[in-house]
Order: C-alpha cells, then structure tokens, then sequence
C-alpha cells in the first residue's frame, strides 16, 4: 500500500499569484516589445499634439516604460526610455525639431526623466527576478512532496506490528518479517525534538481510547541502526464491517527534504524583505540626491528675482525676464514638492517622522499656505472663510502646513480653474478645515482608495503627481488625532474636511505610531 502526500496538507504555496504575473520572453520578444511600447507611447503623444503642445512632453512615456520593463526587465525598461527620451527632445522640447536644449529647466527635466525610466526598469527587473526565483522555489517544494512515497505501518488491537511497506522498512531499519508481531514501541522509537524525551505512543491512545490522534510536532524517527529521521505523521483506526476496531494503520513520511526546503524559503522571502528595504533606502538617498540641485537652482532664482527688482534698465525686459523666471521658479517648487512627497514615504515607512507640537495660530497657517501657492492660484480664485480672531491650538506647524499645501495643490490640479473655497471653523475643542473646489469631482467607487498610497481617481494622463499627496495628509492628520473625509460628486466638484483636536500633548509624536493608534496598525 502506498499514499501520495499532496503538498496542500503540508507547508501552503505562497506564490501562485505572483509567479502567475511574471511573463517569460525570448530575448528578441522583449525588446522588441520595448521598441514597441516607445513607439506607440510616442505615436500617442504626437496625437495630444493639438491639444497640449510641447506641454507634458512626457506624459505618455512613463506608462510605456512600465510596460516594458514588466514584461522584459531592465534593459527593455532603459532601451524605452533611451527611445522616448530621445524623441521629446527632438519634438517637444524648444527648439523643436533640433537635438538642441537651450533652457537648464528643460535640461533637468530630461534627466530626471532618464533617472526615473532607469529607477522604474530596475525596480521592475528586481520585483521579475524575486517573483521567478519564488515561483521555482515553491515549483521545486511541489514536485518534491509530491514524490515521496509514504511510510505505513499496521498493528493488531495489541498493538504488535502486522505489516511494514517498503518506504517503511526503510526509514525504520527493519524488514517486514523482523518486525511482524513485535510492539510497535520497539519498532517504532520516536523522540521529541526539543526535549528528546519518547513522544506518547499514539496508536496505544487511540486503541485504549478510540481517539485519532498523531505524535506530536518536532519529532524524528530513530532508526534501528540509530539514524535520526524527522518525520510528520497521522494514525487511524482499522475498523471491522460491523465498526468493531482490530487495529491501527500509522502513515507516517521523511520530512527532511521538505523542512531544507522551507529554510530556503523563509531565506528567500528574508532576501525580498530585504530587497524592499534596500528599495526605500534607495527612495530617501535619491530624494536627497534630487533635493541638493532643486535647492541650488531655488536660491540662485531668488537671487536673479532680486537683482531683477533692484535694476532700473529696460522695463518691457525686466516684466519678460521676471515672467519666464517665476514660471521656472513655479515648476522648482511643484518638483520640490514631488520630492518632499517621495521622502516622506520613505520616513513614513521607516518610522523616522517626529511631530513636535507647540502652540500655533491655524489662521496663519492657512494664509501662510495660501500665500505659498500665489503664482498658480488665478486673482480671487482662493476665496477664504476665516474668523476674524486667532484659532489657536497645539500642532506640529511644518506637518499642520503640509497638509495645508497638499489638500490646496490637489484643489488647484482637479478644480479646473474654478474657485476654491477654503473655510477654517472652531467648534468646541475641535477645529474645522474645508477645502473645496468646483472641478472635475470623484466618482462614489473610486472614493474609498482616494487616500492610499500611489493611488488616484483620475487618469494619471491628465493629471501630474505620484498619488502622494492625501497618503501622507492622511497619515499626518490621524497622528494628530484628527480625522480627514471627502464629499465629491462627479462634475460638482470635491470637498475634504479635516477635524483636529485643539488640546496640547504632553510628548512627541512619532508618525508611523501615531497612525498605528489612530487606526489599529492598519496605516
């Protein structure tokens, strides 16, 4: 008699559903697959030629790249971004038509392009390489249970040896008619791993009690000629017609193939954790490294802006010079922005944000915030609902503005244009915040993932950012001890309101534990 073990009773795969996503291609398919995304991600931005322009020259590359470096790797990945980088500095960035970039704000557009097209294919290449290596790990864990013969032996209602298989002769050391008719204690030795003391002889319990029951766990077989075998096992009743027990059937199996196996896969799924930690660290180094020349390119814009204000010459080319450098000054803030969005993340994950609450003036905040956004907002497009008195309470006022200048850049991005409302109200020991456009809207099914964690409501087509921003207002807010909530209609428009406690804390707040006692460890 011999029994199949199917791997199903024993150790659960874990990777179906990610080796399932992995698709494997020759090396032509894949490249010519990358040419094929840059292709189409170009043929498809020449289509919004009429409608944008040189404007977002980028914005259909990205989807390209992702594309190709998920279904090829990273040399697919970077070849499409070769491509498409290629092809928007010779269409879309001024002057058109030539391999000439005569703007830095252009220059530096390009090569964070060039970086982010090389950070998405490797991120890509290491989640394909851990996804193939998982899924042969749990492909070799399969095919190995699935051959193993099981170990059987039979007693009598004595508890004396009736018949040994082969795979058990095996593993026990003795021959079928050397055990037949000897205790099964004598054959059968087995050992409790942790302890060594003898494990309860199961087949003694279920014949003196008739209760099913097996060995317990950690226990290795010791061989006649004193080999050690872990091994797994069950034990059953052998019932007569009429349900009288004569006996008991033990099947019981080598385990050790399967435990190594169970090692390397634990060790495998350290290295993946590991690789993800290795994947933030890299988020906060290149978001430090962005930082450094957006922070150079800022002071020395400033200080142009201010030579500007002080000379006396031409004033028709003081108006045109100070109109070019606030628009680069704007798109330095909006990637500055970006990369507080990307470093964020990483100190989130890493636990690494402290809160330092002290008094402050929510009214100031507010108009500081505003203020902030003075070059993107239209004249009179911020209408604001403010007390006429100081709202004072006990927040952290950098991570209070944050949220602030999150909520109103989303406003600006999705209000198309239309006022913007903001009104600021204390109720009790709460204070109320709205912010509130008259744009595009969400629709009711998309609102429940508005607040996660590179997630939006909207094509990323249209629309700029990393799906950043309400992910960390969020988590900004519930370490406050407030709440955050949106009501949004498609067409109307959205609102976001955040209550938050006015009273002081005693302590420091560390972010991430915070949001861990705002949301029971679910954030």
């Amino acid at each position: 008699m011999r029994l199949a073990f199917r791997p199903d009773t024993g150790v659960r795969s874990v990777s179906p559903a990610i080796a399932g996503r992995v698709i494997r291609l020759s090396t032509p398919a894949r490249y010519s697959v990358a040419v094929a995304a840059a292709i189409t991600a170009i043929v498809l931005r020449f289509s919004f030629d009429p409608l944008w322009g040189v404007k977002l020259p980028y914005i259909t590359h990205f989807p390209a790249i992702m594309v190709a470096a998920w279904l090829g790797g990273l040399g697919p990945g970077i070849l499409t971004t070769l491509i498409t980088a290629a092809a928007t500095q010779y269409f879309w960035i001024e002057p058109t038509n030539s391999w000439r970039v005569t703007e830095t704000s252009e220059l530096i557009g390009l090569l964070v392009f060039l970086a982010v097209g090389v950070v998405i294919s490797a991120l890509n290449d290491a989640w394909r390489s851990g996804a193939t290596a998982l899924s042969e790990s749990e492909d070799r864990l399969r095919v190995t249970l699935t051959s193993i013969g099981d170990a059987i032996i039979t007693t009598d209602e004595r508890g004396c040896v009736t018949r040994l298989n082969p795979v058990a002769e095996q593993l026990t050391g003795w021959s079928a008619a050397e055990a037949t008719a000897k205790p099964l204690d004598e054959v059968l030795v087995i050992l409790n791993e942790e302890d060594r003391q003898p494990a309860q002889n199961s087949v003694d319990e279920l014949l003196s009690s008739g209760v099913v029951s097996g060995f317990a766990n950690h226990t290795v077989l010791v061989a006649r000629d004193g080999r050690e075998v872990p091994i797994d096992n069950s034990v059953a009743p052998i019932r007569t017609t009429d349900g009288r027990m004569v006996g008991a059937v033990m099947v019981f199996r080598d385990v050790t193939e399967r435990r190594r196996i169970e090692r390397e896969r634990s060790s495998l799924i350290a290295d993946l954790e590991t690789a993800l930690h290795v994947r933030d660290d890299f988020l906060s180094i290149a978001s430090h490294e962005l930082r450094n020349p957006v922070n150079a390119m800022q002071l020395q814009l400033a200080g142009v802006l201010r030579e500007i204000e002080r000379d006396d010459g031409d004033a028709l080319k003081r108006e045109w010079l100070r109109d070019r450098i606030g628009q680069a000054h704007g798109q330095v803030k909006r990637l500055t922005r970006l990369i507080d969005n990307l470093l964020d993340v990483s100190r989130i994950t890493a636990g690494a944000i402290v809160l330092e609450p002290e008094d402050v003036d929510f009214r100031e905040v507010v108009l500081r915030a505003v203020e902030h956004f003075s070059d993107e907002l239209k004249p009179n497009q911020a209408m604001l609902h403010l007390p006429a008195e100081p709202i004072r309470g006990h927040w952290d006022p950098v991570r209070l503005e944050q949220v602030l200048t999150n909520l109103l850049s989303n406003a600006i991005k999705y209000g198309a244009g239309r006022p913007i409302e903001l009104s600021l109200r204390a109720e009790s020991d709460v204070v109320r915040l709205s912010v509130a456009d008259h744009g595009i809207g969400i629709k009711p099914d998309e609102q429940p993932r508005l607040f996660a964690r590179f997630e939006r409501a909207v094509s990323g087509r249209q629309y700029g950012g990393f799906g950043l921003g309400l992910w960390i207002t969020k988590r900004i807010v519930e370490a406050m001890h407030g709440t955050i909530a949106v009501e949004s209609r498609p067409g109307e428009g959205s609102t976001f309101v955040v209550v938050l406690p006015r009273g002081s804390q005693s302590a420091r707040t560390r972010l991430t534990q915070a949001v861990r006692e705002t949301t029971g460890g679910t954030g």
